[in-house]
């Protein structure tokens, strides 16, 4: 069964630690030697970059995002277990976290953000237990035809080998429609200790009617046996998550979508 976000409407988003964190310190350096002062660091976390995706973050999409006056409006978080099991859903709300699960395999979490009279639809997830397969993994956002991608995809994936070497990559293949977008991608062979990825888009309206509802269905596909790049590309998106076409279906898991929905007017 899919899994429903419940709307929130929020002035200001993150986790509780994140939170503390911020207002712990005036500034902060990240792992690529960018220096983000409070208000900045501020801004990333209501656009809905978490803690981690901030410390890795580029100096482009630094410059791109640390101005901009967002707002998380809907989120839904799915925590899944190694046989790819829904442990939970929950929303995450002003440093609240329902049901959060430790021992889950993954966590997925999509974002409804609203900024400049503009929507963005982003999708993270996050290993909580190293898979042992690393070949073409596939992350993605279906979306309704109410709304069209207005930007470039942002996509990244952060890993470390050890608790102080931390690397990430914006190496992936893309495809973007009018029912979504994703980002095909190879996950480190070596030895890590840590792993995440995201993607990203700006939504507008692709309608001249009043739009009353938002949904973002986010997706993630895990290769469970090793595939080629060319094979992995096989797919597509829609609100149905990722379809994978039947001659790659059982090299990867299948997980439900965290569908993220957001009410009002626009």
């Amino acid at each position: 069964m899919k899994k429903i976000a419940l709307v929130l409407v929020l002035c200001l988003c993150g986790t509780t630690n994140i939170q503390v964190y911020a207002l712990e310190m005036s500034d902060i350096v990240n792992y690529n030697n960018i220096l983000i002062t409070k208000k900045e660091y501020y801004n990333l976390l209501n656009l809905g970059f978490s803690e981690n995706e901030i410390l890795n973050m580029s100096l482009d999409e630094y410059n791109f995002n640390k101005d901009l006056k967002g707002l998380v409006v809907s989120q839904n978080t799915i925590y899944l277990d190694e046989k790819n099991n829904v442990l939970n859903n929950s929303i995450s709300a002003f440093g609240l976290q329902a049901g959060y699960i430790e021992t889950a395999a993954k966590q997925m979490t999509t974002t409804i953000i609203s900024f400049s009279n503009q929507y963005r639809y982003k999708i993270s997830l996050e290993w909580k237990k190293i898979p042992s397969t690393r070949s073409y993994d596939i992350i993605g956002i279906g979306t309704d035809n109410n709304v069209k991608i207005a930007s470039a995809l942002t996509f990244q994936q952060n890993f470390c080998y050890s608790s102080n070497n931390c690397s990430s990559s914006i190496v992936r293949t893309e495809k973007s429609t009018s029912t979504g977008a994703t980002a095909t991608f190879q996950i480190p062979t070596q030895t890590i200790v840590s792993l995440s990825s995201y993607l990203y888009f700006d939504v507008s309206k692709n309608t001249n009617s009043i739009i009353t509802q938002l949904n973002a269905y986010g997706d993630y596909s895990h290769a469970t046996k090793s595939i080629s790049k060319s094979n992995a590309n096989n797919h597509s998106i829609n609100r149905g998550g990722i379809i994978l076409d039947s001659s790659i279906s059982n090299y990867y898991d299948s997980i439900d979508t965290a569908k993220a929905t957001w009410t009002g007017s626009w």
